[in-house]
């Protein structure tokens, strides 16, 4: 009896709980964490709905405004639906609440960059870098601040950290990048060999091929290999009819240096 005494109170105070909340119009809302995840699932996969992602990431910030994960998720959900200001708004809430977060530092980069706000950009993607060092991701965005705004030695040191990193360890790509800021630094020489080193790791690539062609003709007087590494570009990009225009002025270029020979 006593059990049964107790079962009914219990069934009992339930329902004036439910009574009492109804009345106010409140329902006890889910943790932040389960509402930031669920709309992170409604962005992700196949069927990634953004529309519904912002939703839900609004509805989380709305119960939980100091959780940067909830103003994270709802930046990247904004942003891909095309509000691009109050994106950068949100990411900027999330730095505030949370200077530690990764996430929201690298979004803050990475958006700021969209923006071409490139020096503050780089106050974000540096911190990104101390909270997850050799990041890749990070590095890439840095490299290219960097260049835009001529801090030539800071883009090198960067891009030989991509060099070194398993993702672009046999890509040509941050080669290239080098090459191409000692090339603006005036180190002729110093961009030769590093963007013959690129041109090892893939030796059709035709960014490295055209820029080593032009540092050869125009910086190095090395006229003859200038035309070997142009024959080369054309043979390498002849199958893509979008460079069709830079084909013809390598051509152009082939031809004149070719008459003052």
């Amino acid at each position: 009896m006593r059990i049964s005494k107790i079962l009914i109170s219990l069934v009992g105070a339930f329902s004036m709980l439910s009574i009492l909340l109804f009345s106010c119009g409140r329902v006890a809302p889910l943790p932040g964490d389960v509402m930031v995840t669920e709309a992170i699932d409604a962005a992700a996969g196949p069927g990634a709905n953004w529309k519904d992602a912002k939703a839900k990431a609004y509805k989380a910030v709305k119960y939980y405004p100091q959780d940067p994960n909830a103003r994270v998720m709802l930046g990247l959900a904004l942003e891909q639906c095309g509000q691009a200001n109050n994106a950068l708004d949100e990411m900027k809430n999330a730095v505030e609440l949370d200077k530690e977060n990764f996430m929201a530092q690298f979004n803050l980069g990475r958006m700021l960059i969209g923006g071409e706000h490139y020096d503050e950009a780089l106050g974000p993607l540096k911190t990104a870098l101390s909270l997850s060092p050799g990041n890749e991701n990070v590095l890439v965005l840095l490299g290219r601040v960097s260049n835009v705004l001529g801090l030539y030695d800071d883009a090198i040191k960067y891009y030989a950290a991509l060099a070194r990193g398993e993702r672009y360890a046999n890509s040509p790509e941050p080669y290239n990048e080098i090459g191409m800021a000692l090339v603006k630094k005036g180190e002729y020489d110093k961009a030769y060999a590093i963007l013959v080193e690129g041109l090892k790791k893939n030796n059709g690539n035709p960014s490295v091929i055209i820029n080593l062609a032009i540092l050869c003709d125009k910086h190095l007087n090395k006229k003859d290999t200038a035309i070997k590494l142009y024959q080369k570009y054309i043979e390498a990009t002849l199958k893509n009819s979008e460079l069709e225009g830079k084909r013809a002025e390598v051509n152009k270029r082939m031809k004149t240096i070719s008459g003052l020979q």
